[in-house]
This record gives C-alpha cells, structure tokens and sequence, in this order.
C-alpha cells in the first residue's frame, strides 16, 4: 500500500516544472537527514574518514547537502518513468 501510494505521488509530481521539483525534492531530503537518524550517522561517520581535515560543521553542511541532492534524486525519478521523451530532451 505504501510502495503504491508513494509511487502515485512521484506520477503526480512528474507533472510539475523542474524547478518545482527541484524544492520538493530538497526538502525531502532535509526531512531524510532529519529522520533518517542511523543513515545520517553512518553519512557523518563516512565523512570522518574521508575528510578527517574538515571541521565537523563543514562534514554536517556535506552530509545536509548530499541528503538534499538524494531527495531530488528520488522525486525527479518520476520524470525518468513518466515523462514524454520530448521533455526529457528539453531538460537534457
């Protein structure tokens, strides 16, 4: 039921500018980075590794960002499924 009503949700919003899209999905993901609270110490701790040079406000505006950028990744996924080949010609 779930699969069913998020996927009814990416048809609807495949309608939508891109730009439109492009808020929806950072917000998304700033719900993700809020909730998503083992993902996001897993992201931080990778972070840590990589970057050990960085300070730790500068690992979490990479871990805030990447989880922005995973949200509109998942709602612009809509308009790789849904969307005429013509407007994906124009986006592209």
């Amino acid at each position: 039921m779930a699969t069913r009503l998020l996927l009814a949700l990416l048809w609807v919003l495949h309608w939508l500018p891109l730009g439109a899209l492009a808020f929806f999905g950072r917000a998304l993901g700033r719900v993700l980075y809020l909730g998503a609270g083992a993902r996001r110490r897993v992201a931080l701790r990778n972070l840590t590794l990589c970057f050990p040079e960085k300070t730790e406000a500068e690992r979490v505006a990479l871990a805030r960002e990447h989880f922005q950028w995973l949200g509109r990744s998942i709602v612009e996924r809509g308009l790789l499924w849904w969307a005429p080949p013509e407007r994906l010609r124009r986006l592209i």
